[in-house]
C-alpha cells in the first residue's frame, strides 16, 4: 500500500501499483491530469489543471506538489470543488504568498476534488 502525501500528513491510503512522477517544468504550466500521477513542480506564478472529461476510473488519484512565491499563484481548475486550506466559498482556492502547497484530486460521484494543503515557508 502507498500513501499520498498533502505536506506532511499522509492522506487517504491507496494502493497504486504503476505511479508516474512528472517534473512540471515553467512558472506558468497547464497540468492535464492523468490517472496515478504525482506532478512536481518549482515555484509557480499560476497553474492551470485540465481535468479528464472522460472514461474516468472510479478510483482516479493525482496529486501536484508546488511552491507559491513572493506573489501568490493563481490557480484555475473548472470543474473542481476544493476542500482544506486557503478555500474560499465564492472563488474556490486562493493560493498565499512564500507558501508549498500539495493538492490531491480524486474523483468521487462524478466530480472531481481537490484537497489542499499549504504550509509557510517565511
Amino acid at each position: 500500500m502507498a500513501y499520498l502525501y498533502a505536506g506532511t500528513q499522509k492522506v487517504t491510503p491507496v494502493i497504486i501499483r504503476d505511479y508516474q512522477t512528472v517534473t512540471v517544468s515553467g512558472a506558468t504550466p497547464t497540468v492535464s491530469l492523468e490517472n496515478y500521477t504525482i506532478y512536481n513542480a518549482g515555484t509557480l506564478t499560476s497553474l492551470t489543471i485540465t481535468l479528464p472529461s472522460s472514461n474516468i476510473p472510479t478510483d482516479f488519484i493525482a496529486q501536484i506538489n508546488f511552491t507559491s512565491g513572493s506573489t501568490p499563484t493563481v490557480v484555475n481548475a473548472d470543474g473542481m470543488k476544493w476542500f482544506g486550506d486557503n478555500i474560499n466559498e465564492n472563488t474556490g482556492f486562493i493560493a498565499r504568498a512564500n507558501c508549498e502547497y500539495s493538492i490531491m484530486i480524486y474523483y468521487s460521484n462524478s466530480s472531481f476534488r481537490g484537497v489542499i494543503q499549504g504550509s509557510s515557508i517565511s
